[in-house]
């Protein structure tokens, strides 16, 4: 079993579902599947949904609160993968090759979750072309966002990273404001919160009016987003 305590269970409706964005359009065979098959679980902030030392059992749909996808290295340093919102799916990846976690799931603030067992999810994929075509989209757009990663990682230097990663955070965001602590993006990039801050005070100074940054907050916005793509073009590596 992934984490969660046991009494935080309950059971599925298919009111529960709508936020989910991946299922919306599926046909109501799909949906009562799930509800029949799945449970409601509720996780409190900070608590481990999915442990990657654990056989993988489920995948998850998140429907309320966000979630911290995340890699411990070596000495323990944490380095996040990404963080989901509400509407989304995680857990997939290992349910349908039957490997191993590849990544911690924690409870960034109080959740609940929609839990599908394994065998259920593939079953699924098997029964319905509908639902298996959404889960293929899926599967091929987190390989683009992966290979962009990627890229970024052996094509620019460190402000460049913090460029790319605000420049995606204000897309997902559809141009207003977000949110992000040094740390956080400390964890995204590879690097310590000292540096973000120095060198997001840098970006602000080279490229005036193209990044507001609340004062002593963690809320930005990316007012010109072609001055900082200027930016991240002349942070490329040589």
């Amino acid at each position: 079993m992934d984490g969660g305590r046991v009494h935080k269970r309950g059971r599925l409706v298919i009111e529960d579902l709508k936020v989910v964005s991946l299922l919306q359009g599926q046909p109501g065979a799909v949906l009562e599947r799930i509800v029949q098959s799945g449970v409601r679980r509720e996780f409190a902030k900070g608590e481990c949904v999915i442990d990657a030392a654990k056989a993988p059992t489920a995948v998850y749909l998140l429907l309320h609160g966000q979630v911290r996808v995340q890699l411990l290295g070596q000495g323990q340093r944490e380095i996040t993968y990404q963080l989901l919102n509400a509407g989304e799916m995680f857990g997939e990846l290992a349910c349908i090759d039957n490997g191993p976690r590849t990544a911690d799931v924690t409870a960034e603030t109080d959740v609940v979750v929609a839990q599908i067992p394994a065998a259920e999810f593939c079953n699924l994929l098997l029964k319905h072309a509908e639902f298996a075509m959404v889960i293929l989209r899926r599967v091929v757009s987190l390989s683009r966002w992966l290979s962009e990663r990627v890229f970024e990682y052996h094509a620019y230097n460190l402000m460049g990273r913090i460029c790319a990663e605000l420049l995606r955070l204000s897309r997902a965001a559809k141009g207003a404001d977000f949110s992000v602590t040094d740390a956080d993006m400390a964890s995204r990039v590879g690097t310590d919160r000292s540096m973000v801050n120095k060198l997001v005070r840098k970006i602000i100074r080279l490229e005036p009016g193209a990044l507001h940054r609340v004062p002593r907050s963690p809320h930005f916005r990316v007012v010109d987003a072609s001055r900082l793509t200027a930016l991240l073009a002349r942070c490329e590596l040589g």
